[in-house]
């Protein structure tokens, strides 16, 4: 044999050897895995397996694990808590109305004109009447009617306010009630006007129809408001058909002593709206402002993580990156730059909304609390809504900060009575008096509305304990996590170390 062939015969195996080394392992070896789900005890694809369409066709049955069912089970119920909280709370205000707290008022001063009458029309009078004002005989027939009186939570509030006019406008301002129901002082008076009765100078009487006013705030609640506003109507009604019913059966042998003007309307409602809400867009703008920004700080925190804290690691002081100089900052002074950051976003997004809500309204949606006050408000609120989200961040990442800041943006919504109030809802709702939205929607009624501002120092007292804390937990708790992560990348950066040393020292020795 040459020395040609013994070289051939001698790197044969070596050859042979590398090429079975380099050759991609058998079939079985490279899809064990595969086939250990599909057939256990053969290790070969199943005859489903191999012959179906589904499977070697399409992607789904290869992709489907036990996390996915998971997923949807979670993603499901989170659904149905939106819906649950979204729709459950405000689907029947009507079965909560009975809540509203409405004050009565008697200021009527009875029969002050019936000794200009003769001796007959005083007797007449006092047999329909049975010298019972007329004033009185109202409250006394609407507190004595069961299904009007349970309808509302009326209260007589006669004694505990005052009679006067400005005492019930007052007692409506302060939010002690719904709305209160006024009996004028001339009630009576104007009850004898309807009589065709005998004046001792023989003048005849102009007749004046019976008033009741009903003075409500409209501005704490445009939808809650409206829902009282029409129990009250419906009562007043019925009311007066009974007093108009009770006056014909009473003078049905002298019919022409009542005047025919009384039956067709016996009492006039006049409606004391205080605080109207006079664009429907307003009454919107009052919760959607807040809305917007809340998703501006959602917007913001989401900004800054990815784009401030996950793009420049330099700050971070472990490792140089991207070529960027070595600079060690501490924790606090990278979160506290961060979240000053997203303070100058929120400044601005406020900024803007204030622009768009004076290029709707104009001045006039600023006539109680002025242009710079709603402005000043907005960046206000926004700072409470960005230490809220900035917590959630450094709570669950970034990465699963949607869930919850869309769960507690819900919630927030329908309990803080944006749609509805609380006394339309059921009593779990609340504990949305705890969270930012509540205050901040009784804020922007004050100053849009000019309601509740007698109680506007409570709402920025709570709002300002919001600021202060929600900031400083996401600032320390950030502040930890980064220590926790530096000291983390520390010891990955010298096990690599450790790691190439030892490879090197290997290889020397060797």
């Amino acid at each position: 044999m040459s020395s040609s062939e013994e070289k051939v015969a001698r790197d044969e195996p070596t050859e042979i050897k590398n090429s079975v080394s380099a050759s991609p392992e058998p079939v079985l070896a490279e899809n064990s895995d595969r086939a250990s789900i599909s057939t256990k005890k053969s290790g070969a694809p199943s005859v489903f397996e191999s012959t179906s369409f589904w499977f070697r066709r399409t992607v789904f049955p290869h992709v489907w694990s036990p996390q996915i069912g998971v997923l949807w089970l979670v993603t499901s119920i989170i659904v149905v808590l939106y819906a649950l909280m979204y729709l459950g709370g405000i689907w029947d205000p009507m079965a909560h109305i009975h809540n509203a707290r409405v004050g009565v008022i008697n200021a009527d001063a009875g029969f002050t004109t019936l000794s200009t009458y003769t001796q007959q029309s005083q007797a007449v009078v006092n047999a329909i009447t049975q010298g019972v004002p007329m004033g009185h005989a109202f409250v006394e027939s609407l507190f004595g009617t069961e299904a009007l009186r349970v309808r509302l939570d009326y209260h007589n509030a006669t004694d505990d306010i005052g009679t006067s006019h400005d005492d019930a406008i007052a007692a409506v301002d302060r939010g002690d009630f719904w709305g209160v129901l006024y009996v004028p002082a001339n009630f009576s008076d104007n009850f004898l006007s309807s009589l065709n009765l005998n004046t001792t100078d023989g003048s005849t009487v102009t007749q004046t129809t019976m008033g009741i006013e009903y003075i409500f705030d409209q501005g704490r609640s445009y939808t809650l408001s409206n829902f009282v506003d029409q129990i009250v109507i419906a009562s007043i009604t019925a009311l007066q058909q009974g007093l108009a019913l009770q006056l014909a059966n009473g003078t049905s042998s002298s019919p022409l002593l009542v005047k025919p003007a009384f039956y067709i309307q016996p009492i006039y409602l006049a409606q004391g709206r205080r605080h109207p809400v006079l664009w429907f867009g307003a009454n919107l703008a009052t919760y959607i402002a807040l809305l917007v920004m809340w998703l501006s700080s959602m917007l913001t925190v989401t900004v800054i993580a990815k784009l401030f804290i996950e793009k420049i690691p330099h700050l971070t002081g472990v490792r140089h990156a991207e070529g960027l100089p070595h600079a060690k900052f501490s924790s606090g002074q990278i979160l506290l730059a961060s979240m000053l950051i997203g303070v100058a976003f929120t400044f601005f997004h406020a900024l803007w909304l204030w622009i768009v809500l004076y290029g709707l309204g104009g001045s006039d949606f600023f006539v109680h609390g002025g242009p710079g006050s709603v402005f000043g408000f907005l960046f206000f609120f926004s700072l409470a809504c960005f230490g809220f989200i900035a917590l959630l961040n450094v709570l669950v990442g970034v990465d699963a900060l949607a869930v919850p800041a869309a769960v507690f943006l819900i919630f927030q919504i329908v309990s803080s009575g944006a749609i509805v109030d609380h006394v339309g809802m059921p009593g779990i709702m609340r504990a949305g008096a705890a969270l930012p939205f509540y205050w901040g929607l009784r804020i922007m009624k004050a100053h849009v509305f000019g309601s509740g501002v007698d109680d506007l120092w409570r709402s920025y007292v709570v709002l300002t304990a919001w600021i202060v804390i929600s900031n400083s937990l996401a600032l320390l708790i950030g502040t930890l996590k980064v220590n926790k992560w530096r000291k983390h990348k520390v010891l990955e950066e010298a096990d690599a170390a450790l790691s190439v040393l030892g490879g090197t020292m290997r290889a020397a020795i060797a």
